[in-house]
């Protein structure tokens, strides 16, 4: 299952794209809410939060000191039979300062995945992803667009029976 864990991963450093500037303190991630719902499935709920800084490189190889917030919300439903299902929501929220010439820049994500598994014999393994990017910078320049769609249905065989990867950044005025 960790292949398909990539490339979320993937995309989520391309539009974080170095935002590592040293060490932060994360805020503590409160423990995960659960509780038994209706037909005796687990329900899990949780949020982290955590601050990020570092340099990133937008339209032109502009260089930019960028700092934000990113939080993760998501709710996880176990079936007694073991079949789950995640849904996932990630808000990225940043601003910047261009490092030679001064522009400023506002930037926010948004990143939505399903996830639903059954047991193998049940043959049903799907993934869905969509995150968008946009920071837009104040003044004349081009604004820099993140886009990514990916989606993967699996069934029992371990057969791919539908698949999406697209990929789209570029640069708008």
């Amino acid at each position: 299952m960790s292949r398909f864990i990539a490339p979320l991963t993937a995309c989520a450093v391309l539009m974080l794209a170095a935002c590592d500037a040293g060490p932060t303190e994360p805020q503590a991630a409160p423990q995960p809410r659960l509780a038994m719902a209706a037909q005796g499935a687990t329900v899990a709920d949780g949020q982290y939060k955590s601050p990020f800084g570092g340099l990133l490189f937008f339209c032109g190889g502009e260089q930019i000191i960028a700092s934000g917030t990113f939080t993760a919300n998501w709710h996880t439903t176990v079936r007694p039979d073991g079949s789950w299902m995640q849904s996932q929501h990630i808000k990225i929220e940043m601003t910047g300062e261009s490092i030679v010439t001064g522009r400023k820049y506002i930037g926010r994500g948004i990143d939505n995945t399903t996830i639903v598994y059954t047991l193998p014999r049940d043959g049903v393994y799907a993934y869905r992803s969509v995150h968008r990017m946009r920071n837009i910078v104040q003044g004349s320049a081009d604004n820099y667009m993140f886009d990514a769609h990916i989606k993967w249905t699996i069934n029992a065989a371990g057969e791919v029976t539908a698949e999406l990867f697209k990929i789209e950044s570029n640069c708008r005025g």
